[in-house]
Order: structure tokens, then sequence, then C-alpha cells
């Protein structure tokens, strides 16, 4: 008979089978076990998304995000104009509207309404989408082909206040000559002054 402080070797190794948090290796990544990060909020969530991207990591990547814009009332046009840029927590510490890759059975609006509100603290109901803008890059991360997709969006009410995640560190409202330099990509800077020509041209509204 067992004695009830003392469990079997059965159960005691069944146990320590579930205590152990075994990292999985997928591609180029290396994600912890998805039990060891209940509770994390947001970035649980990232990581969870993490590992449904490893998980089709031979796929070519896609992400979609949004050019989001602020008119200030005491400037003149185009003057008044600046763009919403991040400041990356990781890598190179670049700066990017923002974006993230889209989940699997996803559509392509809802990842980029669901990325800004995660990075950015700006939900739909604080966007106006500007019809007729859509800006699409093509280059390769690590070797693999990836596709980011950009809509353009009007910040309802420019003092709105931007919340960052945990994945940047600083963000900027910068006029587009500021902007393209922060930009350290040629294709991010192109999409910056595409947007600004649009909005000077074609998307006054």
């Amino acid at each position: 008979m067992y004695s009830k402080h003392q469990p079997n070797a059965a159960i005691t190794q069944l146990r320590l089978q579930k205590s152990k948090l075994t990292p999985l290796k997928l591609g180029s990544f290396l994600v912890p076990p998805f039990h060891s990060r209940v509770g994390l909020g947001r970035t649980c969530r990232k990581q969870k998304r993490l590992f449904n991207h490893c998980q089709t990591d031979v796929m070519a990547l896609r992400a979609c995000g949004f050019i989001i814009f602020r008119r200030l009332v005491q400037h003149p046009s185009p003057d008044n104009i600046e763009f919403l840029l991040l400041k990356t927590s990781y890598g190179e510490h670049h700066w990017t509207p923002p974006k993230g890759h889209v989940d699997p059975g996803e559509d392509d609006m809802t990842t980029a309404l669901r990325e800004t509100q995660e990075e950015a603290g700006l939900s739909e109901d604080h966007l106006r989408k500007v019809d007729g803008f859509l800006q699409k890059l093509h280059y390769q991360v690590r070797g693999k082909d990836k596709e980011v997709l950009y809509w353009l969006a009007e910040l309802r009410d420019p003092n709105k206040r931007v919340i960052l995640s945990d994945e940047h560190q600083d963000y900027r409202w910068a006029r587009l000559q500021e902007a393209c330099e922060l930009a350290k990509y040629k294709d991010l800077k192109d999409t910056l002054q595409a947007a600004q020509l649009y909005l000077e041209t074609e998307g006054k509204q």
C-alpha cells in the first residue's frame, strides 16, 4: 500500500514530465511551450502567433499594416501631415509603421487592424481608412520571400495617445522628410512618399 504522502513511481514520473518546459525549435526560431506562456497578455498572444508562423516557415511570409497619419490644424496643408513610426525593441531597432504577420485563416485587413491595436493601442474606431491606397512591398527575410501590405488611415483625433506594446520602445509623429530619414529601407521611404503624394492629390476629401 502506498502512503498518501509518497506517490508511486508512475505518478512521480508524470509530474516530472509535466513540469519540464522544453523549448521547441521550429525553423530559425526557439519557441517556449504554450503552457509556460499562459497569462502573459499581449506578449503571450504574440508568441502563440509566432508558433503558428514557425509551423509554416517554409512558406512565403506575409504581413499587413497601416500607414497612419494625422493632420495638425495649426499648420497649412501639406505641411500639416505627420506619419506614425514605431521603433522596435528587437534587432536593429528600426522604425516602422504598425504591422504584423497574418495569422492562419485571418484576412489581410483583420491582420492590419489587429496589429495596429496591439502595437500602437489604436483601434478601428480611432482610424479613418483612406480609400484607394494600397502599397505592396516585396523583399527577403533570412532568405525567404516576404510580402507586406500597407493601407492608409488617418487618426481621427490628432491628440489620441499611442500606447506601445513590448515590441516597441518608442514612437514618433514625423513629417515626410523626417519620416523618410527614420525609415531605413528604400521601399518604406517610397511608400511614405507615395502616401504623401496621394493625400496631396487624389486622397483629398
